[in-house]
C-alpha cells in the first residue's frame, strides 16, 4: 500500500511489490492534482463513492499511464536513453577500432611498397650501369671492326707499304 495526505484528503494506491515505489507515488501526486482540478475543496464533504462515476476513468486512465508509459517514469526514461546513448557509443568504438584496423593494414601496406620501391630503384641503378657497360663493350667492338675494315681497305688501295699511294717506295741503301 502506499499513502499520501494533502488537502485534507487521504489518497492510497495498491501495487504489487514488482511496481517501483517512487511510480506508486508519481501516480497518487498526479491523481491528487487531477482530483483537485475537477473537485477542488468539494472532496472533503463529499458522501462515500459520490465520485466515483465521474472519476473513475480519470483513476483507469492515469492508472494506464503510470503502469505502461514509459513517459511516467523519468528515470526509466533517462535510463533507456543512457542504455540508447551506450549502444551508440559501443559501435562508435567498435567502428574506430576497425578503422584503427584498418588503418594499420594501410601502413603495413605503405611500408611493403616503400621497400618495393628501394629494391625496384637500386635494381634500375644495376640494370642501367649493366647496360652502359654492354653499350660500351660493344662500341668498341664496333670501333675496332670500323678500325679494321678502314686499314683493309687502305693496305688493299695502297698496299702495306703505301707505295701505291705515292709514298717512294725505293729501296733503302
Amino acid at each position: 500500500f502506499h499513502i499520501m495526505q494533502a488537502d485534507g484528503l487521504i489518497f492510497l494506491a495498491m501495487a504489487g511489490l514488482d511496481f517501483e515505489r517512487r511510480l506508486a507515488y508519481a501516480y497518487l501526486r498526479e491523481i491528487h492534482v487531477q482530483f483537485m482540478k475537477h473537485y477542488g475543496d468539494g472532496g472533503q464533504t463529499a458522501l462515500a463513492y459520490a465520485m466515483n462515476r465521474g472519476f473513475g476513468k480519470v483513476l483507469k486512465e492515469k492508472m494506464d499511464y503510470f503502469s505502461n508509459n514509459p513517459e511516467a517514469d523519468k528515470i526509466r526514461k533517462v535510463r533507456a536513453q543512457i542504455d540508447d546513448v551506450k549502444e551508440v557509443m559501443v559501435e562508435n568504438i567498435e567502428k574506430v577500432l576497425e578503422r584503427g584496423e584498418k588503418i594499420e593494414l594501410l601502413v603495413d601496406k605503405a611500408d611493403n611498397l616503400n621497400e618495393q620501391a628501394f629494391k625496384f630503384k637500386k635494381q634500375s641503378v644495376q640494370l642501367k650501369k649493366k647496360m652502359w657497360y654492354q653499350n660500351m663493350k660493344l662500341m668498341f667492338v664496333l670501333g675496332a671492326v670500323i678500325l679494321l675494315a678502314f686499314l683493309v681497305i687502305l693496305f688493299s688501295v695502297c698496299g702495306f707499304n703505301f707505295c701505291k699511294c705515292g709514298a717512294s717506295c725505293a729501296p733503302a741503301p
